[in-house]
């Protein structure tokens, strides 16, 4: 059975592998503990009156808004991404309580990170209709293991625990099959980024240098059929596009990780720019340069002629991209590296 979409342009969730709550009901009954009653604990949301979604853990908040159609991360007023909100609004929809923990009290809401103001709090998550009223008020707490002896880096959760927050301020905790550990709740993880559309489709990388810690270097291939060659270095190596899945899997998410405030960047010192290419002959460009000690970056894109003439698909991606590209953003050390050294790491291989 398909579930209601809780925002506009969402995907239908489907059902939960009915499987998976049978291994982890039969784990906790070995437990110990008091069921009770699944009553009220499971998301039910008229279909498209999700127009508002809060995320807070202490001291961090972000708000998704809908602002006349198009989703807005409130804290930046910038748009924001909308396929990650509706993962997440499917997540929670998916959301299938197996077991009602009773009963409860501040320990115990402690002592599983349900309490949102707590000591050890839990990320809570609000989703709210057109007024503003509360249509699902969430807190996700600590993992659920049913394996005990293996050690925590080295096993994955079965389940975690959460608490439905009623109107009145009730936490009701319960546990789930479901993990859903990867939204955070800053501003940056959901703005909307310049998109790298299809970069499967790219014909050319390259990598010109302005600074002398790092090398310039181009990858090329005459159709998306071939293997990339590395053309500068000069040399006979032969790269697949599987070699260089990493970048391409960066710029498809959040290649930065968030806006940098308004501020002179005049005394910036340029690291340099990568330049795509595409088969459609769009040229995607990300400037980047440090700014004391944060690595951000600046993008923009073009078209140039494919057998004489520009196509008219390239030009309206190009517009897509240029249409959010007004801003300075952030970008991680650890993107950086993958940005700009690809061949190098290629070659140690």
């Amino acid at each position: 059975m398909k579930k209601k979409i809780l925002i506009k342009y969402g995907i239908p969730a489907a059902a939960m592998v009915l499987a998976v709550f049978s291994v982890l009901t039969a784990g906790l009954r070995t437990r110990g503990g008091q069921s009770g009653d699944l009553k009220g604990l499971a998301p039910d949301i008229p279909q498209g009156s999700v127009q508002t979604l809060v995320l807070s853990w202490g001291p961090y908040k972000t708000t998704l808004a809908n602002s006349n159609g198009v989703w807005m991360v409130t804290e930046r007023n910038v748009p924001a991404d909308v396929g990650l909100i509706v993962r997440l609004t499917e997540k929670i929809s998916r959301i299938r309580p197996v077991k009602r923990i009773l009963p409860v009290d501040d320990a115990l809401l402690e002592r599983l990170h349900l309490k949102p103001e707590g000591k050890n709090p839990g990320m809570r998550i609000t989703l709210k209709n057109a007024e503003g009223k509360p249509l699902y008020d969430l807190t996700t707490g600590k993992f659920f293991y049913m394996d005990q002896e293996t050690p925590g880096e080295q096993r994955a959760p079965d389940g975690r625990y959460m608490a439905r927050i009623t109107t009145d301020g009730k936490i009701m905790p319960f546990l789930t099959a479901g993990v859903m550990d990867e939204f955070l709740p800053v501003p940056g993880a959901w703005i909307r980024l310049p998109p790298f559309e299809h970069p499967e489709n790219t014909l050319q990388v390259r990598f010109y240098s302005d600074s002398p810690g790092y090398p310039s270097w181009l990858l090329a291939r005459p159709d998306i059929t071939k293997d990339f060659a590395l053309l500068l270095p000069p040399g006979k190596h032969r790269i697949s596009v599987e070699k260089i899945r990493e970048l391409f899997t960066l710029l498809s998410r959040h290649y930065a990780g968030d806006l940098m405030p308004k501020q002179d960047f005049s005394t910036r010192k340029t690291i340099g720019t990568l330049e795509l290419t595409d088969k459609s002959g769009i040229v995607r460009r990300i400037f980047l340069f440090r700014a004391g000690k944060k690595v951000c970056c600046t993008l923009s894109a073009d078209v140039r002629p494919v057998r004489g003439k520009k196509l008219p698909e390239a030009e309206q991606a190009a517009k897509r991209f240029n249409a959010l590209c007004s801003k300075v953003y952030a970008v991680g050390e650890k993107s950086l590296e993958i940005l700009i050294r690809v061949p190098e790491e290629i070659l140690q291989k």
